[in-house]
């Protein structure tokens, strides 16, 4: 007698498992994507709440905030001067702060990365020359809050007036939009008491993608992953570089659609989380605006001592 030939899977049934396979990755890798995404979002919060802490711990230690700017000549930023609060002492202690940050005496420290200063979201490449200056620094996906002065980088113009946010450019800036040299306006140190506004409602950290594409850098060049003149750098104090205002649109990705618009060539807080952007309040809570959020509400947000009253549910 003949054993029973086995049956085999037809071509047919074989289509069928692997139809049936594809389906189920297709709906199982958004699920998983989101939750990197979630993941991602998660430690970007951290993040920006170590550098609240820092900044916190900053001015228990010397009575006021930092400047985003601490020494003339952009010899050091903030970002340097926190660096003994984020357990980053020996970092600091090599930074010679007689010096900027791309004198040799510099070049390591500057182009040390500190995971603290680097969403996990940001996808752009993490090292980037300095295309004006053919060096390498290293990057930050955060920014300080000068308030909502026009800090304007298409024209190549700073600052109308004195800086209405808590980490203000520099003790002195620039007064208007007239050609160099300009006057200067005298800047106070910030504390805590000087955030009239209350602390849980003024913002003071956010995100920054630096270089997106189709960023323009005073000019209509893209500068896509590129970190020039101090875009986007942790030890650079310049204001364009770690120091952004909230008179440009929010979370805006591309500025393809008016690049003559001066509104659209000033860098203003974005980030690569869906739907809106991470940001740490004077009171060191963190938060999540929403893109929806208003012009008004947005730049109210950013002023120390503006006045303006703002709902928790308006953002």
């Amino acid at each position: 007698m003949h054993a029973p030939r086995r049956r085999g899977f037809t071509l047919i049934e074989l289509l069928v498992v692997i139809a049936i396979i594809a389906v189920l990755i297709a709906l199982l890798l958004p699920a998983v994507q989101s939750a990197r995404e979630a993941a991602r979002r998660a430690q970007c919060v951290n993040n920006i709440k170590q550098m609240a802490l820092a900044m916190h711990n900053y001015h228990d230690t010397n009575g006021c905030f930092p400047f985003a700017l601490i020494q003339a000549n952009d010899k050091y930023s903030c970002y340097t001067g926190i660096l003994p609060f984020l357990e980053q002492a020996p970092l600091f202690a090599a930074y010679n702060t007689n010096v900027g940050p791309r004198h040799g005496a510099n070049t390591t420290t500057s182009s040390t990365k500190v995971q603290a200063y680097l969403c996990p979201s940001m996808t752009l490449p993490y090292a980037k020359p300095d295309v004006a200056n053919n060096d390498y620094l290293a990057p930050t996906s955060y920014a300080t809050s000068n308030g909502d002065v026009y800090a304007n980088l298409y024209s190549g113009r700073h600052l109308y007036g004195e800086p209405k946010g808590v980490i203000i450019g520099a003790s002195t800036t620039n007064s208007g939009d007239t050609a160099s040299p300009l006057a200067t306006v005298a800047c106070p140190p910030i504390s805590v008491g000087s955030i009239k506004d209350g602390s849980s409602n003024t913002v003071f950290i956010g995100e920054q993608d630096y270089a997106l594409k189709n960023d323009f850098f005073g000019s209509t060049t893209t500068r896509a992953g590129q970190l020039r003149g101090g875009q986007g750098v942790w030890a650079h104090g310049y204001p364009r570089g770690l120091n952004f205002s909230t008179w440009g649109k929010f979370n805006l990705h591309t500025v393809n659609d008016d690049v003559t618009s001066e509104e659209n060539g000033i860098y203003s807080f974005r980030s690569q989380h869906p739907g809106g952007v991470n940001f740490a309040f004077s009171d060191g809570s963190i938060r999540f605006l929403k893109e929806s959020v208003s012009k008004s509400i947005y730049r109210a947000l950013s002023t120390r001592a503006g006045g303006e009253v703002v709902s928790a549910d308006s953002y």
